[in-house]
């Protein structure tokens, strides 16, 4: 599980002083690098060791401006070539989510161009958070 904090800037905004719908799916995405990098150690674009391929989000309330953002990520299922982050966008003092996701991952190797089954490697790493994920 990993927490990332999100800066909301003044162009996230829509005309009634909230974060733009379509701002969530970013935050959601940066919550997702973010794993890859401190989870997966990624330091490279080819790196990245899937492709998305699904995502849903349950939009609870507004972000309004001058709240505290962070995303939750957190893998909440693994398949033999796929697995599903769950992901909660949520005020970073009361803990309370402006919405949840769900987001379906493909293995992927981007040089050959084709989904693949789930390394070893990786594998290991998602069963470890799935696991925590599980004892939450």
């Amino acid at each position: 599980m990993i927490i990332t904090p999100i800066q909301t800037r003044w162009n996230d905004m829509d005309p009634f002083a909230h974060v733009n719908n379509a701002n969530y799916v970013a935050y959601l995405e940066i919550g997702r690098v973010d794993y890859c990098v401190r989870r997966l150690g990624v330091t490279e674009l080819y790196a990245v060791p899937f492709l998305l391929a699904r995502i849903e989000v349950d939009m609870i309330r507004p972000i309004e401006f001058g709240a505290g953002v962070e995303v939750l990520t957190c893998v909440s299922k693994i398949g033999n070539k796929s697995w599903d982050f769950l992901a909660f966008i949520r005020d970073s003092k009361s803990k309370e989510d402006f919405a949840r996701a769900r987001t379906v991952q493909v293995a992927y190797d981007h040089r050959r161009k084709q989904s693949q089954v789930i390394p070893e490697s990786l594998r290991s790493i998602l069963h470890e958070d799935w696991k925590s994920y599980q004892e939450q």
